[in-house]
């Protein structure tokens, strides 16, 4: 009895139609008879097929999200490590400078003699003191504007036998800057027997023991030294000293003055005060 589901065909046609079934059972098993045995094998393959690229795209996508979890992981670490840097730099400058400087200065200082012709001129021009009768103590003081830069004060002593002048506490001082003294030795107590800062010249002129010389004793201003004059016999004698100033200043010239008589009669004695 022949099957529904197979077509009536002839004998040449069955025996082709025949093979071919041969065939395809051989491909899709032998029990399975029916034509669309194979679609099914095939059509199984495939879902295989793509169960097997399913799983593969798993695997892939597990193995990708691993890697993301792990860069992750890594970038996370990384971000939160936290690094301290502490940078101390100490710079200690020590400088010890030690200059030392000597200097020497030796310096070289010329007095100036005042002239010393006999007798000098003019006599008097700063001031002339003439008295018959005995002084006491006074002082003296006047002003001189320099016209020189070493002008010397100078003392002209022209007297008698009966009197003799007395001198003490000489000063020439530059009227802006008066602490400072520029006369050597002004109150002749530096000298003894004989001078120092002082000249004095012309007493060869004077009579025997009357020239200028220096005095000490109760005679004086103060105790200590002062300058006796008194060149009698028509002579006169001089005392000087020269002292630097400036050419324009003004200078207080002053000193001490006294005279005493020392006979009955006579006449006059005169000091004269000059600069030159």
């Amino acid at each position: 009895m022949q099957s529904l589901d197979q077509p009536v065909l002839s004998s040449r046609g069955e025996r082709k139609q025949k093979d071919i079934w041969r065939n395809r059972r051989k491909r899709c098993g032998a029990f399975l008879t029916r034509p669309y045995c194979c679609y099914f094998s095939v059509a199984t393959g495939i879902i295989a097929l793509i169960l097997l690229s399913s799983l593969l795209a798993a695997i892939v996508l597990l193995v990708l999200l691993a890697l993301t979890t792990e860069i992750t992981t890594t970038t996370t670490t990384t971000t939160t490590t936290t690094t301290a840097t502490t940078t101390t730099t100490a710079t200690t400058t020590a400088t010890d400078t030690t200059t030392a400087t000597a200097t020497t200065t030796a310096t070289d200082t010329t007095t100036t003699t005042p002239s010393t012709a006999c007798p000098p001129s003019p006599v008097g021009t700063l001031a002339t003191l003439t008295n018959s009768n005995p002084v006491a103590w006074a002082r003296y003081s006047y002003s001189y504007v320099a016209t020189t830069t070493e002008p010397v004060l100078r003392f002209g002593i022209d007297g008698v036998s009966e009197e003799c002048i007395f001198l003490d506490n000489v000063s020439v001082v530059d009227v802006l800057n008066s602490s400072i003294e520029l006369l050597d030795n002004p109150g002749f107590e530096n000298s003894t027997t004989s001078l120092t800062g002082w000249v004095t010249w012309c007493s060869s002129t004077c009579g025997s023991g009357s020239a200028g010389a220096i005095h000490s004793g109760s005679d004086c201003r103060s105790s200590g030294n002062c300058f006796r004059g008194q060149c009698r016999s028509n002579g006169m004698d001089f005392l000087g000293q020269t002292f630097s100033a400036t050419i324009g200043h003004t200078y207080n010239i002053s000193f001490w003055f006294q005279q005493v008589r020392l006979s009955s009669g006579g006449g006059a004695i005169n000091l004269y005060v000059d600069i030159v």
